[in-house]
């Protein structure tokens, strides 16, 4: 395989592509980050942040080697949960800073994060161009040349 035949598949192909390139931004932002509070701090002390960071990264890897092949839904599936968890991570993040009687941050990420998990599950339903090795299969047996049936 040479690099001139290392194409997307299908215009989803592409499309994850974009998604792998932010799936790797969001885990090298959080995959080397220390616990220093904010927004997501009360996520950090379920589970640290970089362990998110490194999902991100995995997911972002899968994106972009699914991007390249013909079955692409689980790896939209694993990002479109991931954006679904963040935006809930965020939301809950916004409740516990109200009942704190702080500001709500990160409530402008929940639609963004939300967009995006509506975007994967269209992103589904797009019809790729089939692969070129598809064999059209032909049921044996008498064919009517009349156009009608081969009831005799």
């Amino acid at each position: 395989m040479s690099l001139r035949s290392l194409k997307p598949h299908g215009p989803r192909g592409v499309m994850l592509l974009g998604f792998a390139l932010l799936a790797l931004t969001m885990g090298y932002a959080y995959a080397g980050r220390p616990d220093r509070g904010g927004t997501l701090a009360w996520l950090d002390h379920v589970i640290p942040i970089p362990v998110f960071g490194y999902l991100w990264i995995l997911v972002g890897g899968w994106l972009t080697l699914s991007a390249f092949r013909v079955n692409q839904s689980r790896a939209l599936g694993a990002f479109s949960g991931m954006c679904f968890l963040w935006a809930m991570a965020y939301a809950i993040s916004g409740v516990i800073n109200l009942a704190n009687g702080e500001p709500p941050r990160g409530f402008t990420l929940i639609p963004a994060f939300l967009a995006l998990t509506i975007a994967c599950a269209a992103a589904t339903r797009m019809v790729n161009p089939a692969s070129s090795h598809v064999e059209v299969v032909v049921k044996p047996g008498p064919r009517p040349t009349d156009g009608g049936t081969d009831d005799a």
